[in-house]
C-alpha cells in the first residue's frame, strides 16, 4: 500500500495527532491518547488537514463529554434553586395575566401616535361581547400614518353575492380546503383541521340542513382565505369567489351564539386571519384585542387571588 502523502493538497485524515504532526515526530495514534502525548501529560487532539486546525480525536466521545458536563451543570443549577421558585413563577404569571386583562378591557390613555380616524375612537368597544356582525369588526383597517399621502385606489362596485357552499361540487371544496390546510393552517393554527373537516361534512350533509351557523361560517371564511391564493391563475374569478365566500361567512356571524366563549374566540381569530388577507373587510385593530381578552378572561377568573398585604 503506498504511503500517505503529507503535502498540503492531501485532504485525507492524517495519521498523526496535532502535537506530533507539528513536532514532526512519530505518532502511534492510540486512542484516546497517543504514547507521546501521554508521556508529556498533555491533551491529545486530532488534526484537520482541510482546515489546518485542531479537532477532537472522536466527535462522538467529544459530544458525550460535553453532554455529561452540561448535565452536571444542570443538576447544580437545580440544586441552587429555591424550593418555592415554582410558587413564585405561578404568582408572577397570575399577576401578569390579571394586569394584561385589566389593561385590555379598561385602557387608560390612547397611545401618543394614535391614528386620527374618528371611526377607531368609536370602535374601541369596552364591552367584550360586541356583536360579531358589528361595524366595529367589519370595517376597513386603519391605514398607516404615511408622510406622503398615496393616491387612493380606484373604487369598484361592491360584490354582495353569497355562495351556497352545498351547491358547489364537493371535489372543488375539498381541493380549496386542502389548499388552506397546507398553506395557511400551519401559519395560523386558529382551528383544528379535524374541526374544519367535521364542519364541512355538516355543510354537505342533507344540503346543509344539519349544519350550524358556526359550521357554515368556518367553512366559508376558510374558503375565502384559500381563494386568495388562486389570484395568480385568474385574478378576476379568484377575487369574485373570495368575496362571495366572505359574504357568506359574514351573513352567519350575527347568528353565532356569544354564550359559547370558545366559539366566539375562534370566530374572532378567523376574522383576524381574513383581515390580514383583506384589510378592507376587517378592522384588525378591533378584532385582535377582543380575541386576546376572550382568551385571557377565563384564565384570570380561574387564577388564584393574590394575598393582600
Amino acid at each position: 500500500m503506498p504511503p500517505v502523502r503529507t503535502s498540503s493538497t492531501n485532504h485525507r485524515i492524517t495519521k498523526a495527532c496535532y502535537r506530533c504532526r507539528h513536532r514532526k515526530s512519530k505518532c502511534d495514534l492510540r486512542f484516546p491518547t497517543c504514547s507521546a502525548c501521554q508521556r508529556a501529560n498533555v491533551p491529545c487532539v486530532g488534526y484537520d488537514a482541510v482546515e489546518g486546525r485542531e479537532r477532537p480525536r472522536s466527535d462522538v466521545a467529544y459530544l458525550e463529554d460535553k453532554v455529561a458536563q452540561l448535565e452536571i451543570e444542570l443538576q447544580r443549577l437545580r440544586a441552587e434553586q429555591s424550593v418555592d421558585s415554582s410558587k413564585l413563577v405561578d404568582t408572577a404569571i397570575s399577576t401578569l395575566t390579571q394586569s394584561l386583562a385589566t389593561t385590555i378591557s379598561h385602557p387608560h390613555h390612547p397611545p401618543a401616535r394614535a391614528l386620527s380616524h374618528s371611526s377607531r375612537t368609536a370602535a374601541l368597544a369596552r364591552h367584550p361581547l360586541v356583536s360579531l356582525h358589528s361595524p366595529v369588526f367589519l370595517s376597513q383597517s386603519p391605514a398607516p400614518p404615511l408622510h406622503a399621502v398615496a393616491e387612493s385606489p380606484l373604487s369598484r362596485p361592491e360584490n354582495t353575492r353569497c355562495s351556497t357552499i352545498a351547491l358547489i361540487p364537493r371535489h372543488v371544496i375539498d381541493i380549496m380546503l386542502k389548499n388552506y390546510t397546507d398553506i395557511y393552517l400551519p401559519q395560523a393554527p386558529y382551528i383544528e383541521e379535524s374541526q374544519l373537516r367535521a364542519s364541512c361534512e355538516m355543510v354537505f350533509a342533507q344540503n346543509g340542513a344539519t349544519a350550524s351557523h358556526f359550521d357554515i361560517f368556518l367553512v366559508a371564511i376558510c374558503l375565502a382565505v384559500s381563494a386568495t391564493t388562486l389570484i395568480r391563475h385568474d385574478e378576476g374569478r379568484a377575487t369574485a369567489a373570495a368575496e362571495e365566500f366572505w359574504n357568506t361567512a359574514k351573513s352567519h356571524l350575527v347568528y353565532i351564539n356569544d354564550e359559547q366563549p370558545w366559539q366566539r374566540l375562534r370566530a374572532l381569530l378567523m376574522l383576524t386571519h381574513y383581515g390580514f388577507v383583506n384589510p378592507r373587510a376587517v378592522n384588525l385593530v378591533n378584532t385582535i384585542a377582543p380575541a386576546i381578552l376572550s382568551y385571557i378572561e377565563p384564565l384570570s377568573s380561574r387564577a388564584t387571588p393574590l394575598p393582600q398585604k
